[in-house]
């Protein structure tokens, strides 16, 4: 438990002997380097160049809590992203997070403005071997329209979306990047309601999956399924 906090490189335990029945118990703890900061850098056909930058603390106040923030910029879209942890906030492997987000992008024909944060819990289910979500989120959307009085306009342009969030993931891969073997499987619920606080009703169902195989000398097996659905319930 204490390794999977991430802010340590090892963690190990001894028993010293203090008499025939006593034995003190030791833990040995080598700190990891707590911050980091990465240059983001990529190309998209669509967004052309984009480059950012990430910064990690993995020990806020000593205590093993981890924080993200990220920016982005291309030719097309500016993003931030924060992110905040507390491990084991409820208990063996119950971690609390809460996130923010930003994003303006230009798109073909209307400039998307998003943002918002959310709020939820993630817990191991190990009998499973799969990771729970389980959060609710409050985004404020924005298609801001760059031919207004187009005639193909469908649905609303703007929206304050709440809604909770169940997400399941059982990852057996062998490497997240550039998996050789192993089998992941996920799904994802959201149901937004006016209920919630927000002013749209809709639900978005989505599962998916993929399979890595080595066949033999480097070659690679990679199969991948994902299938999504958006409605409103009762609704048109």
């Amino acid at each position: 438990r204490l390794m999977r906090l991430g802010a340590f490189n090892s963690v190990r335990l001894r028993y010293d002997p203090v008499d025939d029945n006593t034995r003190d118990v030791i833990y040995e703890l080598e700190e990891a380097k707590p911050i980091s900061l990465s240059v983001l850098a990529g190309y998209g056909s669509y967004e052309k160049l984009r480059g950012g930058l990430e910064f990690e603390d993995r020990n806020m106040f000593g205590l093993a809590h981890d924080l993200q923030l990220r920016g982005v910029q291309s030719f097309k879209s500016s993003s931030g992203n924060l992110l905040y942890t507390v491990p084991e906030a409820f208990g063996d492997n119950m971690n609390l997070f809460a996130q923010g987000s930003g994003l303006l992008r230009e798109e073909v024909t209307f400039t998307r403005k998003e943002y918002g944060g959310s709020v939820g819990v993630q817990k191991l289910l190990v009998p499973l071997k799969t990771d729970f979500t389980l959060r609710y989120d409050y985004e404020f959307l924005n298609a801001v329209e760059e031919f207004p009085n187009s005639a193909n306009l469908v649905g609303t342009n703007q929206a304050n979306s709440a809604a909770f969030v169940f997400q399941f993931i059982r990852d057996q891969r062998d490497n997240p990047l550039l998996p050789r073997s192993g089998l992941k499987l996920f799904s994802k619920l959201d149901i937004a309601s006016e209920s919630l606080g927000g002013d749209v009703n809709y639900q978005r169902l989505l599962f998916g999956a993929s399979y890595h195989r080595d066949l033999s000398r480097g070659l690679l097996l990679h199969l991948g399924a994902m299938q999504g659905v958006s409605f409103t319930w009762g609704g048109t």
